[in-house]
């Protein structure tokens, strides 16, 4: 059976990282693929072209005949399979331009940051076979076409009508079908709340979650989440550890020197690097703080569950994208004043 041609719709920022470094990785197997992408990012891989490196030591410059990038939508008549990297924020615009460019029954599936996608596009692409899926690794955008995998992880994709999960399969990507991953996407959603803390702290992971008083607010921000899911009646599964989500909180509050002891099934392989929100705020992009603590504020204000962390923390990340400034470096005391000001105000 031939492959399929797979068109990525990728983005800027942390989005299009996760898109660019698929497609390479699929083309350097032989796929025929397309990354479908605007503005800087199809600059830049025009002018530095696709190097792909990774936590294991990996570093494979992508020179193929099976890879092409594009700006232009006829690429997606072509599609056999469609993953979706770009920012959430931008599906509306993105599926009211490919629409009618797409076959019946192509596969689409949502690698989303954020609120699961696959629902919320059945109207905007009717007639697709659209599934919901997950990266359970991060890719960071390093510059001049480099993007950097940040751990080991699956691809997790729903399923429906063939193997596709088997087809899509390679050295280096393990693909799987799961009839859970809506669960899946819940529990990566509350993985991705942490970012936001931080990239507003500007340290690095590991020394970040190494920081009791960092951990207690990344703790206050999970079990916010929690209620707020817990409220819609949503069950989220973890890929990170084996752990249920909700055991998360209590052990993040734990006294460092008994952390210690679970820091390694908590924390990924790239614990040292920062999260693609950091990135983000270094590049001087627009974060998927919208998709994330935006989308919980909405989701608790439909509940009446308050969400005063998400609201904060929304509030502090918009003042740094719109200063441009990188990193702004903030001690946890400072988002602990601001947490106490909003609740007072």
């Amino acid at each position: 059976m031939a492959r399929p041609h797979i068109v990525i719709a990728g983005g800027g920022g942390s989005a299009g990282a996760r898109g660019a470094y698929l497609a390479g990785l699929l083309a350097l197997d032989g796929f025929r693929v397309t990354f479908w992408t605007e503005g800087a990012p199809l600059v830049e891989l025009r002018a530095h072209g696709l190097t792909l490196t990774d936590h294991a030591g990996m570093a494979q410059r992508v020179d193929v005949d099976g890879l092409t990038w594009t700006d232009q939508t006829g690429c997606f008549r072509h599609a056999d399979v469609v993953l979706i990297t770009a920012p959430a924020a931008e599906n509306r615009v993105l599926a009211a331009r490919i629409e009618a460019e797409l076959r019946p029954r192509t596969v689409v599936i949502t690698l989303q940051v954020g609120v699961p996608q696959q629902d919320l596009l059945t109207s905007d692409l009717p007639g697709c076979d659209l599934r919901g899926g997950i990266l359970a690794f991060d890719v960071l955008a390093l510059g001049q076409g480099c993007f950097y995998r940040t751990s080991a992880g699956p691809m997790i994709i729903g399923g429906g009508r063939g193997d596709l999960a088997a087809r899509l399969c390679l050295p280096g990507l393990d693909v799987r079908h799961s009839r859970e991953v809506e669960a899946l996407q819940w529990g990566r959603f509350l993985v991705d709340l942490m970012g936001a803390v931080n990239a507003l702290s500007g340290m690095r992971l590991r020394m970040q979650m190494l920081n009791r008083g960092w951990r207690r607010l990344m703790a206050d921000q999970w079990a916010e989440a929690l209620a707020v899911l817990g409220a819609h009646g949503l069950r989220p599964i973890l890929t990170t550890t084996a752990r249920p989500a909700g055991t998360i909180p209590r052990l993040l509050r734990m006294p460092t020197a008994v952390f210690r002891r679970v820091a390694d099934d908590l924390l990924p392989h790239a614990s040292a690097l920062r999260s693609p929100v950091a990135q983000d705020l270094m590049q001087r992009v627009p974060t998927e703080g919208g998709a994330l603590q935006g989308a919980l504020m909405l989701m608790g204000a439909a509940r009446e569950v308050p969400t005063p962390v998400a609201s904060m923390l929304w509030d502090v990340l918009q003042t740094a994208e719109m200063a441009r400034q990188g990193l702004p470096d903030l001690p946890v005391r400072a988002l602990r004043r601001e947490l106490a000001s909003q609740k007072r105000g």
